[in-house]
């Protein structure tokens, strides 16, 4: 990392600030190696993607004979575990920063809140040439134009990224190139905007869900707030919410963070989806030792009541 003297950022002490809260949003957003935001949206649409894919296996059009497929056991596990696993991984996403720092959570409504808290860190010259880049791209361009030899090769000038990030910043700043001053600061609209893709995904709704019927064993009267109708949601539902946690997660890393950025929403994965789909779950001469282990697990349980009165009253 550049040394902040060396940068061409007037106001040090800010720079420092912005540096350090900079290093912890970029954490939160990439570098986590177990909960980073990006890895959990990661999770977040392949486990959907691969759900779509079993389910799709279901599909009566599909099906030419009883499968494996069709099994309600299996159905029924899938279905449960995908619904729970989408679930907490939105509430995980959506939830709040504890201020008790023992407590505190990775997630994409604390990067946004904590970014927005501290916007006034993100200021134009940080921004560009936080990093070591020149401020006035404009002098170092005319220079290099005096200088340049037709038909030479060179590689990206300093100033030609210094030139992009400013462009970059009069959108997020809503600051016209003629009018750009060092201290600009990222607009209240984006800030609102993307408070409104959080908001309006639909998020909150699934997650009470959840904490009612999931998370929490509501009794009757916590339940009456939410209606069991809401613990289902269609993929319509899911899909928009995914949709919006991208967009807000890519406009934080690519435009306020000035980050990395998806190559692809959709995941990329290291195995066939679809093998061994075509072959049955397991062997019929195996169904055998299915039943018997079934028998073992009942006989075991049925013996939990013996002897409860004596151990209790003794």
């Amino acid at each position: 990392m550049t040394d902040n003297k060396q940068t061409d950022v007037r106001d040090q002490k800010t720079l420092g600030e912005y540096l350090q809260k900079r290093g912890e949003w970029l954490h939160l957003l990439e570098e986590d190696e177990h909960h980073s935001v990006r890895r959990q949206i990661t999770d977040l649409i392949t486990n959907d993607m691969l759900y779509r894919i079993l389910n799709k296996a279901r599909d009566s059009t599909l099906i030419l004979e009883a499968t494996c497929a069709t099994n309600p056991i299996i159905h029924m596990f899938i279905t449960r575990s995908y619904v729970q696993d989408q679930i907490l991984a939105i509430r995980k996403l959506n939830e709040k920063n504890s201020v008790d720092h023992t407590k505190g959570v990775v997630s994409l409504r604390r990067l946004l809140t904590d970014i927005k808290a501290n916007s006034n860190l993100i200021t134009r010259e940080n921004y560009v040439s936080g990093d070591g880049l020149p401020y006035d791209y404009e002098t170092l361009s005319r220079k290099f134009r005096r200088n340049y030899v037709p038909g030479a090769i060179y590689p990206q000038q300093p100033h030609d990224k210094s030139e992009m990030l400013h462009f970059k910043f009069d959108r997020i700043s809503g600051v016209k190139p003629d009018e750009r001053s060092r201290k600009d600061t990222i607009s209240d609209s984006i800030f609102q905007k993307l408070d409104s893709w959080m908001s309006e995904s639909g998020a909150k709704e699934i997650v009470e869900a959840g904490n009612k019927y999931l998370i929490h064993a509501a009794d009757e009267k916590s339940r009456k707030y939410v209606s069991i109708s809401q613990f289902g949601f269609t993929f319509e539902q899911i899909e928009k919410i995914h949709r919006m946690f991208v967009r807000v997660e890519h406009c934080i890393s690519s435009e306020i963070l000035n980050s990395s950025f998806r190559g692809s929403v959709a995941p990329i994965l290291a195995f066939g989806f679809a093998e061994n789909l075509d072959r049955p779950y397991i062997a019929a001469d195996a169904l055998p030792a299915l039943h018997k282990e079934w028998r073992a697990c009942e006989a075991e349980r049925q013996t939990w009541l013996d002897g409860i009165n004596e151990e209790l009253f003794s």
